[in-house]
């Protein structure tokens, strides 16, 4: 599947100097486009699964204040005006290009992918499975900056056993093997980070 998307008037929070504080405005167009591809194979006992994204993110001509860069006498303070040296805050220096840069929390490619294999033990199923998952790299805000926005790409290794006898199944699984530290999602001055790895039992039982 493909898919192409143009927003206008995307909104984003930002540093308004008109105040000097936080404001939600428009911010321009912002273009979406990308692929997704997905595959289910069964070979004999063998159950194969896969999904692949491509995502491709694109702002228009727009120019915000770098709120991240500012020095605390800003907070609050609004735009000079000409002559202007009191009660104020001259914000220019502080405006960056965003044109052509990515949308937040938008990673390039995104890959999933599965195999397992059926064991047959009498009238029950002995089934191992191994996962993968692979995140590339995305920024938590319109501003490409690593210092402060970057999600670095993660790569996230699952397994699990699984005995399957009529209406019942019995799992035991780990997720997220290597115990690698990630963040998941960021917002504000905020990173929140992934589950470690984990350890667990499920049972269940279809009617």
């Amino acid at each position: 599947g493909g898919y192409y998307n143009k927003l206008q008037n995307l909104q984003q929070p930002i540093t308004s100097p008109v105040t000097g504080g936080s404001a939600v405005t428009n911010v321009g167009e912002s273009k979406i486009k990308g692929i997704e591809a997905s595959f289910i194979a069964h070979v004999a006992n063998f159950n194969v699964d896969a999904s692949l994204a491509y995502n491709d993110t694109s702002l228009g001509a727009v120019s915000l204040i770098a709120s991240y860069r500012l020095p605390p006498t800003a907070t609050n303070s609004p735009q000079c005006a000409t002559g202007q040296t009191a009660g104020c805050f001259d914000y220019r220096p502080f405006f960056v290009s965003l044109s052509g840069g990515s949308n937040p929390f938008s990673p390039k490619l995104t890959f999933d992918a599965g195999v397992d294999y059926g064991i047959p033990l009498g009238s029950a199923t002995l089934r191992p499975r191994v996962t993968f998952s692979h995140v590339d790299k995305q920024y938590g805000s319109v501003f490409q900056t690593d210092n402060y926005f970057l999600m670095p790409a993660r790569n996230l290794v699952g397994a699990s056993l699984a005995y399957e006898s009529g209406p019942w199944v019995v799992q035991a699984y780990g997720t997220n093997l290597s115990d690698e530290t990630y963040i998941q999602a960021k917002r504000d001055n905020y990173e929140y980070y992934g589950a470690p790895r984990q350890f667990g039992l499920r049972v269940n039982r279809t009617f």
